[in-house]
């Protein structure tokens, strides 16, 4: 019998019926938690051992939805009950018209909230990290990306609705005041600009051009307090991906298939190096750059390739993520991080844009532990830590 669901939990008494739960329940039931009074329309538990004092708690899948068809979804896995729930945020917010939206493009959990960025809905989605509930909706146009800094948050846009018809439509970063969940503040960068970085008080934000007859190159360094832009490096074309790592060195990938390395001299950061590989997702852990490359040939198909990429030398690592041959089970991989406390690794598999994708499971060393369905193309994740 299925029973009323809370897939957080509640502190340690609550954890410690929880795990006496899950060990009793089959494996068609959801382990029970007190204080909650909805049941999951659409989970499972999958096959591999409950965690219960993981932390990280959970993990966080933005399934983008094939672009056009509002479809975006946000799945949610409980490291500590082994519980996989899928689109539970129409679960939580069954009163919003039209579910979570159209284009899901990146999720971040952020002093106890939970930020969605819903690209062709034309919003930020504000909710509570453990409740999924909504908090706020913030309007932006064509919005990308998102980070944080303080009381505010900064997205990227593309600001031109329509950025085929008008390309060359400079984008914009928003400030959004986390207080009151308003726009405060907005400053033209490059052209289409996607993710980006804050440190220091400023946010460097990777131009792609994408929509342009030629790309843009650059990065733009945008000063947070007076929200203007203080200076530009030159990059390569098409940047898209970018991420900081241990020694606070900035590394930026392009559709042009580089991966580049900005380094700080002289209080300015400034292109150091590049290598060649075509990376379409990457994350981060102890020292090293996971990636997954994607290559397309004159008829558009494509290649996958996997690399690790040490960070202080700057030089691939090693060309292999996943080592014990079942890589074949990984048909288009579309996107990949890394758990910071066990080192496991997750990759998105999206093998076309109108099925159900795949999630798969590493050990660090690249032994699958386990795989579960998920929405349509699985492209983003966000950590969720402790309970409240």
């Amino acid at each position: 019998m299925k029973t009323k669901f809370d897939f957080f939990g509640r502190a340690a008494l609550v954890l410690t019926f929880a795990v006496a739960a899950a060990a009793a329940c089959r494996k068609d039931e959801v382990p029970v938690y007190p204080g909650t009074d909805i049941t999951p329309s659409d989970y499972e538990i999958v096959d591999t051992p409950a965690e219960p004092g993981a932390n990280p708690v959970g993990l966080y899948v933005l399934n983008e939805g094939n672009y056009g068809s509002n479809k975006a979804q946000l799945d949610f896995f409980n490291f500590r009950t082994s519980s996989y729930i899928r689109d539970i945020y129409t679960d939580y917010n069954p009163d919003v018209v039209k579910g979570l939206g159209d284009a899901g493009n990146d999720v971040q959990v952020y002093d106890g909230k939970l930020f969605v960025v819903v690209n062709n809905s034309h919003k930020v989605e504000i909710l509570g990290a453990n409740s999924v509930k909504r908090i706020a909706k913030v309007d932006i146009p064509n919005c990308r990306s998102i980070a944080f800094d303080g009381d505010c948050a900064y997205v990227t846009s593309y600001v031109a609705l329509k950025p085929l018809e008008t390309p060359d439509q400079k984008g914009a970063v928003y400030r959004i005041d986390l207080n009151t969940y308003k726009i405060t503040g907005e400053v033209s960068v490059g052209y289409q600009p996607e993710q980006l970085v804050i440190k220091g008080g400023k946010a460097y934000v990777a131009n792609s051009g994408g929509f342009r007859a030629g790309y843009d190159n650059t990065v733009s360094v945008v000063d947070l307090a007076s929200m203007s832009v203080d200076y530009t490096i030159e990059v390569v074309p098409n940047l898209q991906k970018m991420l900081e790592d241990e020694n606070g060195n900035l590394w930026v990938s392009s559709f042009s298939g580089k991966l580049s390395c900005l380094k700080a001299k002289d209080g300015k950061y400034a292109l150091a190096s590049s290598i060649d590989f075509p990376v379409s997702s990457m994350a981060y852990y102890k020292g090293e750059l996971y990636l997954i490359g994607t290559a397309y040939d004159a008829n558009y198909k494509a290649t996958y390739s996997y690399a690790k990429v040490n960070v202080n030398t700057g030089a691939v690592s090693s060309d292999k993520i996943i080592t014990d041959g079942s890589d074949a089970s990984v048909k288009a991989p579309y996107a990949i991080s890394v758990n910071p406390s066990n080192g496991d690794i997750y990759i998105a598999d999206s093998p076309d844009f109108t099925a159900s994708g795949t999630l798969f499971c590493y050990t660090n060393a690249g032994k699958l532990k386990w795989s579960v369905r998920t929405g349509n193309i699985p492209g983003h994740f966000a950590f969720l830590y402790n309970y409240k």
